[in-house]
């Protein structure tokens, strides 16, 4: 096998390999011209079908799953846990079209892509999928992270907001959110004027409005949907007081975010503190001192090398991801006792 990656790496390294490259592409470009064949439509038909046959099977797992959960069939533990994870980094980038099962294929063509490239530098399999693997890990776990922090700045926006609007709800909906609607931060703003349009001018019901603000502002947005579907639909007296209760709940998430972010901070601050030490010792011993040599040329010295970068991407990726699975874990355990 090694004899094979080296002959592909000469291939590709060899100065001839460029023009001829070149010249096969001409030939090809040559004699779809010549036959009438469009190229761009035999392209976009074979996406297009590639496409339907991953919408197709993800229309299927999905069916399979609902009919799984109507017979009381849950699924396990660890791929709820994964599952939710997804779900909520999709829902966080705003990408309508994506999927789970989707994601998965995604991260499956990097992992090929990343492990072709891994075997391209050390010309060994073994240690190529001891640092693709990981890597491919590690910008999972980066993407998460990412989400995560987007997920809680929209949270802290939207707390922000209705602090403003459940003092005013006494004077009704519409009116709480037109004198709010200067304070909500830029990224809300847009949706909770689009939600005022349609109640006002397009005349679309308060609970279909809301139903679909709620949707696009989140869990936190949630119960101040549904006790302003209440309230609007019935217009109880006194029915007012119990916006109240949403700031007072607000408060303590606030404070619950505050001791988790400290708690994360110190988290992050040892794991990175880890890494450094690690990347250290491993930079002196490549480039410094009588081990150098061996370390760059031996394959115990590279396979030291892999190791070293498997157990740093390895701590990062433990680290963001115990992170995110702490709070789904407690989700899923609310979920359970409801």
């Amino acid at each position: 096998m090694d004899k094979i990656i080296e002959s592909i790496k000469s291939l590709f390294t060899n100065p001839d390999f460029v023009p001829i490259m070149l010249f096969l592409l001409a030939f090809v470009i040559f004699t779809f011209k010549f036959w009438g064949i469009s190229l761009s439509r035999g392209i976009s038909r074979i996406t297009g079908q590639a496409r339907t046959g991953l919408e197709r099977i993800d229309s299927q797992k999905l069916r399979n799953q609902w009919q799984l959960e109507r017979i009381g069939v849950q699924q396990n533990k660890y791929y709820r846990v994964y599952s939710l994870m997804l779900s909520g980094v999709i829902e966080s980038y705003g990408l309508r079209n994506m999927t789970v099962f989707k994601f998965n294929v995604l991260f499956a063509m990097v992992g090929v892509i990343a492990t072709a490239a891994s075997i391209w530098f050390t010309e060994n399999i073994v240690l190529a999928l001891m640092i693709a693997l990981p890597t491919v890990a590690a910008i999972f776990a980066a993407i998460v992270a990412g989400s995560k922090s987007r997920v809680r700045a929209l949270n802290l926006n939207v707390m922000t907001f209705l602090d403003n609007v459940c003092p005013l709800m006494p004077k009704g909906l519409i009116s709480a959110f037109e004198d709010s609607i200067n304070v909500a931060h830029p990224s809300i703003r847009p949706h909770i004027q689009t939600t005022l349009n349609k109640i006002k001018v397009q005349g679309v019901p308060v609970r279909v409005a809301m139903t679909e603000l709620a949707e696009k502002l989140g869990i936190t947005f949630t119960d101040f949907a549904q006790k302003a579907i209440i309230f609007e639909e019935d217009q109880q007296e006194g029915a007012a007081e119990s916006f109240m209760d949403i700031t007072e709940v607000n408060k303590s998430t606030r404070i619950n975010m505050i001791n988790n972010e400290k708690l994360f901070s110190k988290v992050n601050t040892d794991m990175y503190g880890r890494v450094g030490v690690i990347a250290f010792v491993c930079l002196l011993a490549n480039f410094y001192g009588m081990t150098s040599e061996f370390m760059r040329t031996t394959f115990l010295g590279q396979l030291t090398n892999s190791l070293t970068i498997f157990c740093c991407i390895l701590i990062f990726v433990v680290s963001q991801l115990m992170q995110v699975g702490m709070d789904l874990s407690k989700e899923l355990r609310r979920g359970d006792r409801v």
